[in-house]
């Protein structure tokens, strides 16, 4: 099975290993960090599932839509009444595969109606959710899958995946920004943006030097961003790369942690939790 993603060995031989005896779950939850190849192999698997010329129709994927703000939405209850009811008609292969990135992102009552899916899936539909947060999934949809966890890559699969991206003299500072996370490499590869991330960190170390009317004003520019948790995930990949070289760093580490698990969250209060990081810091 070609699964196009770096890493990841143990969770691409359950899947072959459950392919081969025909034992696919009809409810999959691949979960863990963002950006480290869950959706890829997610299509991947799917692509397996379905019969190449049928995919138009046998195969769906459900994702969050954007505001006209470019915010992410939750997936409405509609998307979910109409995979309910495009999953009853049967596949003109032997299988249909419906992919649910973001997962996380179902609201109440969308969840409750997928929820009635997967406790009487027809024989031939697989489902296959994907997230990043998977603890805030309804626990009953959760609890009606067979989890694959995704651990970000180590030192050694991101060497070999920037082996391809990146010539040697920029990869030490990608690698420590991305943190073992493919997907973050390839989008600060994009149009400068490794540049601004680092621009990024310099102003990250300038506002904790600084007093605390300018930690608060950079609180506020980092929390108005469209991604604050992607800025965050990126302060706590580099800490983590400079921890061997400088364990003074271990508090800053442990409060990034608890930051980051704060501003991945879109309920909590994201501009305080930044203020109260950098003004303990």
């Amino acid at each position: 099975m070609d699964w196009q993603v770096t890493g990841h060995g143990k969770q691409k031989a359950a899947l072959e290993r459950m392919f081969a005896g025909g034992a696919v779950p009809h409810a999959l939850l691949l979960s863990g960090p963002p950006q480290v190849g869950k959706r890829i192999m997610a299509n991947a698997l799917a692509a397996a599932l379905v019969v190449a010329e049928h995919r138009v129709l046998d195969l769906r994927v459900l994702e969050p839509e954007r505001s006209e703000e470019g915010k992410l939405r939750d997936i409405p209850i509609g998307s979910v009444r109409e995979l309910k009811a495009w999953s009853a008609l049967r596949p003109l292969g032997g299988r249909k595969a419906a992919i649910i990135d973001d997962a996380d992102r179902l609201g109440g009552e969308a969840a409750n109606a997928l929820l009635k899916l997967l406790e009487e899936p027809p024989a031939y539909l697989h489902v296959i959710l994907v997230s990043g947060r998977s603890a805030a999934l309804l626990p009953t949809v959760a609890s009606r899958c067979l989890e694959l966890r995704f651990g970000e890559l180590t030192e050694e699969e991101m060497d070999a995946f920037l082996e391809t991206e990146l010539p040697v003299s920029e990869r030490a500072l990608l690698a420590a920004l991305a943190g073992g996370r493919p997907g973050a490499a390839r989008e600060l590869l994009g149009d400068g943006r490794l540049a601004d991330a680092a621009a990024g960190l310099k102003a990250l170390a300038a506002a904790m030097k600084g007093t605390a009317a300018a930690r608060i004003a950079f609180a506020k520019a980092v929390a108005e961003r469209e991604r604050p948790e992607e800025e965050v995930a990126r302060w706590l990949a580099y800490a983590r790369s400079r921890l061997a070289a400088k364990p003074a760093l271990a508090g800053t580490l442990h409060g990034l942690v608890d930051l980051y698990a704060t501003v991945s969250e879109p309920h909590y209060n994201r501009r305080l939790a930044l203020e109260k990081f950098l003004l303990s810091s």
